[in-house]
């Protein structure tokens, strides 16, 4: 049993297997799966929560997750105007939260402090936050060089600054682990302390960046031009042909074009394994020692959603390095008539030709290549 108390939602209960149940006023019952499936996989060692007696298998976890998903979209709880960048404090970040063991009461309780001290006059910290993003974008520093922090902060913070602000031709490019040493950036400061301060430097970043959003004259709520790569990928995949994404451009000559001010993206449709990572960590440190350029990177299709929005509709300062690997076995889709494989290959042929029609420079590379 997983049992979540929050204030603004009512009591939550999470029967494993056995059934949501929420106390509200109209109740909501959203039948659950009586029993794991057999023969699925174990995870050994899992600590994310308990299923009891019976273990836990990857298939319950996955089944269980989607469930909820379902449950919080269809119910009075989840609040499905929030957009997914600014959710981390809504139903749908607390009760992933509460899943993997945390205090969902303590994580609001930092936010509420916070959002308290946020409508302070003096001394507010969300205000001045946003205040040294929005002033320094004026002043040309507009790479944000978000400091490592244990947990990865910066990989959330990455998403809310560049969906948010990145639009219009303008935008923050959020980069984070880039030193701030350079005239075009600004430093980022990660306050926690602990890890309930979460709950704080999650309210703190999302109001700076409506606040951000302000001096720069956007909409930080909305999403333009996501939808250009969905509608290119659905074009390819329509059209019945297998993607293309055979090496396209230099590397060389993309690298050697970067001018003051521009970043540089890597973006990798690879499967993001720590050897992976590594490879490409190593094309990141070399893109910046030869062009002294703000260098950031993200695994696809996961980047889409994340700084997809900014690389798109953002300032026209980026140059972009697409790294594709082979996609293995094809593993079918139920429903559709192309498999996993080719989507990811969608997805990336997609992208490329979505950047490519708004003028960014782009060349795609292979892993084996890097």
């Amino acid at each position: 049993m997983i049992h979540v108390r929050m204030d603004i939602f009512g009591e939550i209960d999470f029967p494993l297997f056995g059934g949501i149940h929420v106390m509200k006023e109209q109740a909501t019952d959203l039948p659950i799966r009586d029993s794991p499936p057999v023969g699925a996989p174990r995870i050994v060692g899992s600590n994310v929560f308990d299923h009891g007696p019976r273990g836990s298998t990857l298939a319950d976890d996955e089944f269980l997750f989607r469930q909820l998903v379902f449950f919080l979209k269809n119910s009075q709880i989840g609040e499905p105007t929030i957009g997914g960048r600014y959710s981390a404090l809504s139903a749908f970040g607390l009760v992933a939260a509460a899943l993997i063991g945390a205090d969902p009461d303590r994580i609001r309780s930092r936010a509420a402090e916070m959002a308290q001290n946020c409508r302070a006059e003096q001394d507010n910290p969300g205000l001045q936050l946003g205040l040294h993003f929005g002033h320094g974008w004026n002043d040309g520093r507009d790479k944000i060089c978000i400091e490592d922090t244990p947990g990865g902060f910066g990989l959330w913070a990455e998403q809310l600054i560049a969906e948010s602000t990145g639009k219009d031709g303008k935008g923050l490019i959020p980069a984070p682990g880039e030193s701030p040493a350079g005239p075009d950036r600004q430093r980022a400061e990660v306050r926690i302390g602990d890890p309930y301060d979460l709950g704080a430097e999650f309210f703190r970043w999302e109001f700076a960046t409506a606040v951000a959003g302000s001096i720069l004259g956007i909409n930080a709520f909305n999403q333009p031009d996501v939808q250009s790569a969905k509608d290119r990928t659905n074009e390819i995949l329509g059209s019945g042909s297998d993607p293309d994404v055979e090496p396209q451009g230099s590397l060389d000559d993309l690298l050697e074009g970067a001018e003051e001010r521009n970043y540089v993206c890597v973006q990798a449709f690879v499967d993001p394994t720590d050897e992976s990572e590594s490879r490409i960590m190593e094309l990141v440190q070399t893109i910046r020692a030869r062009t002294g350029c703000a260098t950031t990177h993200g695994f696809g299709p996961r980047y889409l959603h994340s700084t997809g929005q900014l690389h798109k509709g953002g300032p026209p300062i980026g140059r972009f390095v697409q790294i594709v690997d082979d996609t293995g076995k094809e593993i079918p889709i139920p429903g559709k008539d192309f498999g996993f494989g080719k989507l990811i290959r969608a997805q990336a042929a997609g992208d490329f030709a979505s950047l490519q029609e708004r003028g960014r420079p782009i060349v795609r590379i292979r892993l084996e290549d890097v």
